[in-house]
């Protein structure tokens, strides 16, 4: 559950990076890091960059205000894990990349899936949408569902971002 600090500044009507990576330091302890919560953050990064990237291609292609509202809203959470990659002085995995590239294999072949059905029709790029965001849900459940991810600041912004992509869902 996030703290009063990051919901507030929710309240505030949006998690500029600088606030956000300041109520991050200044309200929430620097302990160790476990493995898996290392890679929870490594991967969450790239698959906040994903779905941003695939929402970016959607909206080029059917200039609709959803996609455009959401992809701000995935910039946010990318910007929100890496602070926390920052923080705890981890690599970014998705540094020098562009739209669509990813270091995760398994995210480049669901990137162009996801791009091919989104392409066919706009109910289609709809269905992509959801499935993005069930896919979010389903991966963070998993990571917050593990002992050895026990770092609040960690399990604020993964609780952040699960609240966000199931306002995406109910988005589409």
């Amino acid at each position: 559950e996030p703290t009063v600090e990051f919901q507030n500044l929710e309240a505030r009507g949006g998690l500029d990076p600088a606030t956000l990576c300041a109520c991050l330091t200044e309200n929430y302890a620097t302990d160790a890091l476990s493995d898996d919560e290392i890679t929870a953050l490594q991967f969450m990064r790239q698959e906040e960059k994903m779905a941003r990237d695939v929402y970016f291609a959607m909206n080029e292609r059917y200039d609709q205000k959803v996609f455009a509202n959401i992809i701000r809203a995935e910039q946010q959470h990318m910007d929100a894990i890496n602070c926390l990659l920052d923080k705890y002085r981890l690599a970014d995995p998705v540094l020098g990349l562009g739209y669509g590239e990813f270091a995760d294999a398994g995210l480049v072949k669901w990137y162009g899936e996801l791009i091919e059905k989104g392409n066919k029709s706009l109910a289609d790029a709809w269905q992509v949408g959801a499935t993005i965001e069930d896919l979010d849900i389903a991966d963070l459940e998993s990571w917050l569902a593990k002992a050895s991810l026990d770092n609040a600041d960690v399990k604020a912004v993964f609780g952040e971002l699960m609240r966000g992509s199931r306002n995406h869902l109910r988005a589409f």
